[in-house]
């Protein structure tokens, strides 16, 4: 595939392996957010824990910011 053949809808692709799967990362810092908001670019629905209620609450608004 190259990228001419991407589609998107909302900034999602639907060309993407992920694209309407659940993806669960566990871990709510930098990396769990940045691998959250790479998923979820791609289509997936994000799922995350951490042990920390104010990280998974960080890592929420900063998904709902990027989409």
């Amino acid at each position: 595939m190259d990228i001419t053949d991407q589609r998107y809808i909302n900034g999602a692709s639907l060309n993407s392996p992920l694209a309407g799967k659940q993806f669960v990362v566990v871990g709510a810092g930098g990396a769990g957010r940045a691998i959250a908001v790479g998923a979820k670019s791609r289509g997936a629905r994000v799922i995350i824990f951490d042990i920390d209620l104010g990280k998974n609450t960080v890592s929420l608004l900063c998904l709902k910011a990027a989409f």
